[in-house]
């Protein structure tokens, strides 16, 4: 999706293809061209954009059109991460009062 997102920033439509998908991706991860046109699929129907499919000088491009869920890609990004950091910092906090707590019993109780 980041690299969907990223070809469409300057508006709501774009001409992508497979291949520019593929070389975009980074070296690390096992993907191939079929497993790519699957996630475009499962992204469609979840209603991140729409796809079309084209030709463009013989070769067959992906039209995509984005949909207010994909348009607001990057907000749920940041969001994400930060419900993560608030809970990760919750989880912190609560360790940090537990041991106090015990603390403070074990000298009362001893």
């Amino acid at each position: 999706m980041n690299v969907i997102y990223n070809k469409c920033k300057s508006g709501t439509c774009c001409l992508i293809s497979i291949d520019e998908i593929y070389k975009k991706l980074s070296k690390n991860r096992k993907m191939t061209k079929e497993n790519i046109q699957k996630v475009v699929h499962l992204l469609e129907l979840d209603d991140y954009f729409e796809v079309v499919n084209s030709e463009r000088r013989g070769e067959p491009v992906l039209c995509i059109n984005l949909h207010s869920k994909g348009l607001s890609f990057r907000r749920e990004i940041v969001q994400l991460r930060r419900m993560i950091f608030i809970r990760l910092l919750l989880a912190g906090m609560s360790a940090v009062a537990t041991f106090i707590v015990g603390r403070i019993l074990f000298f009362f109780f001893t």
